[in-house]
């Protein structure tokens, strides 16, 4: 029950994007909201994919804000939250900015990254990025 809250506070947070602050430094009482931490970026079309140590890899998206800004605006740096210390931090950049992508945990822990011509992984291990193979057809909307 305590990871499903924990989550739905960080899927919350990352609907709000950056520039929130940390209003408390325990988690919230069951059934209550609370800020959960800021992005170094604010971004929408990105992914948010629990990690099995209880963290959540942020991936990707867009920073623009209106329609023109959208194909230059795709990020390619990765953010993790930490529920330890209600906090996010810098696990590596992509090798190619992608919005509307997907990432999927893998069992072994590191997550499948998809959009675009290539795929990518992420590895805990060494918080790093590294190329998974090249597509046979680029996938959806990653600039």
């Amino acid at each position: 029950m305590r990871r499903r809250m924990v989550v739905a506070l960080v899927v919350l947070a990352l609907g709000i994007g950056a520039g929130g602050t940390l209003a408390e430094e325990e988690p919230p009482a069951s059934g209550t909201f609370s800020p959960a931490g800021s992005l170094a970026e604010a971004r929408s079309f990105h992914t948010a994919t629990l990690l099995p140590d209880g963290r959540v890899l942020v991936i990707g998206g867009d920073g623009g804000d209106d329609d023109a800004a959208v194909a230059a605006a795709a990020i390619a740096a990765a953010e993790v939250w930490d529920p330890a210390t209600w906090t996010f931090g810098p696990p590596g950049s992509l090798a190619e900015a992608r919005r509307g992508h997907t990432a999927t945990r893998l069992p072994d822990g590191r997550v499948l990254v998809i959009g675009g011509p290539v795929a990518e992984v992420w590895d805990p291990a060494t918080g790093s990025f590294g190329p998974a193979g090249s597509l046979a057809e680029a996938r959806y909307d990653s600039h």
